[in-house]
């Protein structure tokens, strides 16, 4: 009797995706679907602050670091400035409901981002940090929630390009994200119920750094005799 030894499956590049629609679409609801996000948005690239550009009618303008946009949350305390073709700003511009993802990093932290609410304006963002400027079908806090998601993380881990100190994901790559994509209210109401538990989150954390203060007092006062029990 002869045997049939099966084929290896082959290998996924660092290009394909890592999870394919098919694989999501078995779990899902029957209105749910599953798109790349080149069909639900624009990915832009920035502009280099070094590279060299002929300015004939510059303008001075906020610049949108790598070091500004973290996980979660925009760290704006130093804010750099570039000078840029006025007739470049509608290319460059960051406009409030982009959301913001990081080229490079560690391997980890690829894909990190956050959304602009328009903090700054004008502004334009560097070459490392894409801007994704939703479409209709995707409501952009939504994506700033998938973005996050384990599918999407474990997605990064497997596009992203790992060098000896640095990994890195192209537009390409980005652009083939799989996003699971509920109807428009769906959406909504999923972004909003993450951003209430953010809020707990955050109150939640400012309620113990306060409670960590007072202990750290009431510690010293006890501990320096300022205050008896006996």
């Amino acid at each position: 009797m002869s045997v049939t030894t099966p084929k290896p499956k082959p290998s996924r590049t660092a290009d394909e995706p890592a999870a394919c629609p098919q694989e999501f679409k078995r779990t899902l609801p029957q209105d749910w679907e599953v798109r790349s996000l080149v069909e639900l948005a624009r990915v832009r690239s920035g502009i280099a602050k070094n590279s060299k550009r002929s300015l004939h009618s510059p303008v001075l303008v906020h610049y949108l670091r790598v070091a500004n946009v973290q996980d979660g949350y925009l760290n704006l305390s130093e804010m750099s400035t570039i000078r840029v073709n006025r007739d470049d700003l509608s290319r460059y511009a960051v406009l409030p409901g982009d959301v913001l993802m990081n080229e490079g990093g560690d391997l980890d932290k690829l894909g990190r981002g956050t959304m602009w609410h328009g903090e700054f304006s004008p502004c334009v963002h560097q070459n490392h940090v894409f801007v994704v400027r939703c479409l209709s079908p995707l409501v952009p806090e939504y994506l700033n929630v998938w973005t996050g998601a384990a599918p999407a993380r474990r997605y990064f881990l497997v596009a992203g390009k790992q060098t000896t100190n640095l990994a890195s994901i192209n537009k390409t790559a980005l652009e083939r994200l799989p996003v699971v994509l509920p109807p428009l209210p769906e959406q909504r109401a999923i972004a909003n119920a993450l951003s209430d538990v953010d809020g707990l989150l955050g109150a939640l954390a400012a309620l113990i750094a306060k409670k960590r203060a007072i202990k750290q007092a009431t510690m010293q006062q006890l501990l320096t005799g300022r205050v008896r029990l006996i």
